[in-house]
């Protein structure tokens, strides 16, 4: 047998029997079930299950890692150097270029006459006529000459058999000597010997020709690089 209900239907073994709620609270319905079960006509059991499971899950990690690494690296390095070098090269060149020659311990040689020394010549290039000279002036460590030696390169000698050509040599203005240039000759060499010492130590040395060379015979010159004076103390 088969009841309809408007709401509910329910069937217990093949037996219908009406039921219907009408008032089924919600909040019922959330956390009840009811079962009803029968054996047999006339018989209902009710049973109430009720489950509650709470479950509660609190997992509280905490994780703290100080890593804290202080590396304090100090490195000094002094280094000190010190060199001290000092060189000290004392040079000294003394270099006195002076035409002089010591031929002894006492006497000094000079070179005359030079192209600076003060000359007279009349007429040509050489010293044929009278009154025709070359001086020089030539300081010395002598204080007192006792002789002079000359030495004369002759230059442009074109003397002939005729030709002589006579010259006086003076030393401050005293008249110390002489000599002749004659044909074939190239040089002069003479040693004048001074009686009275002439006192220096400063001397003014002078060739002047006294004889004039005759006409067309011709006439000789001086060397101004290579000619030489020496001048003796003793």
């Amino acid at each position: 047998m088969s009841t309809a209900c408007a709401d509910k239907t329910l069937t217990l073994d093949g037996v219908g029997w009406g039921s219907t709620d009408d008032e089924l609270g919600d909040d019922e319905a959330e956390s009840e079930s009811t079962s009803e079960s029968s054996t047999g006509p006339g018989t209902t059991t009710d049973t109430d299950s009720e489950s509650s499971t709470d479950t509660e899950t609190s997992t509280d990690t905490e994780t703290s890692t100080d890593t804290e690494t202080s590396t304090d690296t100090e490195t000094s390095t002094d280094t000190e150097t010190s060199t001290d070098t000092e060189t000290s090269t004392d040079t000294e060149t003394s270099t006195d270029t002076e035409t002089s020659t010591d031929t002894s311990a006492d006497s000094e040689t000079y070179a005359f006459p030079t192209p600076q020394d003060p000359f007279f010549i009349f007429s040509g290039t050489n010293p044929w006529t009278g009154g025709d000279w070359y001086e020089g002036v030539r300081d010395t460590t002598i204080f007192e000459l006792h002789q002079l030696d000359i030495h004369i390169d002759l230059i442009d000698v074109n003397l002939t058999e005729c030709g002589v050509q006579g010259v006086t040599v003076s030393v401050n203005g005293q008249n110390v000597g002489g000599f002749e240039i004659e044909f074939g000759d190239d040089t002069v060499d003479g040693v004048f010997p001074i009686g009275s010492p002439i006192l220096g130590p400063t001397f003014e040395v002078r060739y002047e020709t006294q004889q004039t060379v005759a006409f067309g015979c011709g006439s000789a010159g001086y060397s101004t690089s290579t000619s030489t004076v020496t001048f003796y103390a003793g």
